[in-house]
């Protein structure tokens, strides 16, 4: 149970404990609850309640709400701006998400680090936008940066599940190459794949 916050510091915990569990919508009436008793919400705060948008696959509330702490005189954190950005990539809001990069210009958060190149990659592949996935991926190495774990994991997974497995095997060489600790999602994402190999070659072999 969330108890009932009275603070600020109360709220972001209990922001921080909702989206732990998966619970974007109550996260996001938690949020908007906050005024109702005089406490301004902190740029944490709007942080956590843009995931809580994103994850829910609202991303008009997320947009609405980074507008909403410019207006009040915040400056927006680049991990807000990566937030959306992978949210919006998921939904293939390709232009929502070139305005955004625009606009990270100005702050002079470019070039793009390893992290905003992961939320890009990352959004773009689960909303199947594979084109672009790779074209961020290409401009990501030849920056000199890496993916992780994590962005392997979701290549694996959405070109398996979208039968595109000849560019999973290459994703599945790269993982080998960069000796990452098989376990977890990612141990599953490459079972996956060996099993939809499998299944490939005894079709063609009938």
């Amino acid at each position: 149970m969330i108890k009932d916050p009275c603070t600020l510091e109360d709220y972001i915990e209990s922001l921080t404990k909702l989206g732990q569990n998966r619970n974007w919508n109550t996260a996001l009436k938690l949020f908007y609850s906050m005024r109702s008793k005089q406490i301004e919400p902190s740029l944490d705060a709007y942080r956590l309640a843009v995931f809580a948008c994103c994850r829910g696959k609202n991303t008009e509330d997320a947009s609405s709400l980074l507008s909403e702490l410019k207006v009040l005189g915040y400056t927006p954190t680049i991990a807000i701006f990566n937030i959306l950005i992978k949210g919006l990539a998921r939904e293939k809001k390709t232009k929502e998400v070139d305005k955004l990069l625009d606009e990270m210009r100005t702050y002079g958060w470019y070039p793009w680090d390893k992290i905003t190149y992961r939320s890009l990659i990352v959004g773009f592949a689960r909303g199947r936008n594979f084109d672009v996935a790779f074209r961020y991926k290409a401009e990501m190495e030849a920056a000199d940066m890496t993916g992780d774990v994590n962005m392997y994991t979701v290549l694996l997974e959405t070109l398996v599940k979208n039968g595109l497995l000849k560019e999973a095997v290459k994703i599945e060489r790269e993982v080998k190459g960069h000796a990452f600790e098989i376990y977890g999602a990612l141990e599953r994402a490459l079972r996956k794949l060996k099993e939809a190999k499998e299944k490939d070659e005894k079709s063609v072999n009938g």
